[in-house]
C-alpha cells in the first residue's frame, strides 16, 4: 500500500463525483400548464367581468355599513325613547300639579293647573297642564288602564283625586266638536214619534 497522492487522479475522481450528482434526477417546480391564449374579447369581457365583480364587492360593503348603522340608529332611539319615557314618568309623579311654579301660589287658595276634555264620542279625561299626566274614568290610585290593560300608577292618583283637583281650580273645561244636527225641528219629530 504505497499510495502516492496524484493530483490528476484527484481532479478525475471529484469530476467522476461531480458528474455523478448532476446525473441524478431532480425534483422540478411543477409547471403550471400554459392557458391558451385569449382573443381580445376575451380579455375584455374578463376585465368586464372582474370590474363588475369589484363593483358589486363595494356595493355589498356599502349596503352592509348602512344596515349597521341603521341598526345602530335604531337601537340609539329605543333607548333615547325609554330615556324620555322614564323622565316623563318621573316628573308626572313629582309634580304637585298646582298653579304658582316652584314657590307655590301666590295666595293661600289652592288652584290646581288641571281642566277636563271631552271628546266628540263623550268620554272625558282630566288633564294637568305642567306634566301633561291624563287621567281616564277607569283609572285608580293604584292602577292606570291603557288600551285595556292595567298598569303601576306612578302618580298615586286616580279619576276621583284629579276630580277632587277639579273642583278647586279656575281653568276651563274643554272639548271636541260637538255634532250639530242639521234641523232641531227633525230631532223633536223623531223624539215625537218615539
Amino acid at each position: 500500500m504505497n499510495e502516492t497522492f496524484d493530483p490528476r487522479e484527484a481532479a478525475r475522481e471529484a469530476a467522476q463525483k461531480r458528474a455523478a450528482n448532476t446525473e441524478a434526477p431532480v425534483a422540478q417546480a411543477p409547471v403550471a400548464p400554459a392557458a391558451p391564449a385569449m382573443t381580445a374579447a376575451e380579455q375584455m369581457n374578463a376585465q368586464l367581468l372582474q370590474i363588475l365583480i369589484q363593483q358589486q364587492a363595494r356595493l355589498a360593503a356599502k349596503d352592509q355599513q348602512e344596515e349597521e348603522a341603521r341598526l345602530a340608529r335604531a337601537k340609539q332611539r329605543e333607548k333615547n325613547s325609554q330615556d324620555h319615557t322614564a323622565k316623563d314618568l318621573l316628573r308626572q309623579a313629582r309634580c304637585s300639579h298646582l298653579k304658582g311654579g316652584r314657590k307655590g301660589p301666590r295666595s293661600q287658595v289652592r288652584d290646581y293647573a288641571v281642566y277636563i276634555h271631552t271628546y266628540i264620542d263623550s268620554h272625558y279625561e282630566i288633564r294637568c297642564f305642567i306634566c301633561k299626566m291624563i287621567w281616564k274614568i277607569n283609572d285608580t290610585a293604584e292602577f292606570l288602564v291603557r288600551r285595556g290593560k292595567k298598569i303601576a300608577n306612578h302618580t298615586k292618583m286616580g279619576w276621583f283625586e284629579a276630580s277632587k283637583m277639579l273642583e278647586q281650580t279656575t281653568n276651563t273645561p274643554s272639548s271636541s266638536e260637538i255634532p250639530m244636527q242639521a234641523t232641531p225641528q227633525a230631532a223633536l219629530a223623531q223624539l215625537e214619534n218615539d
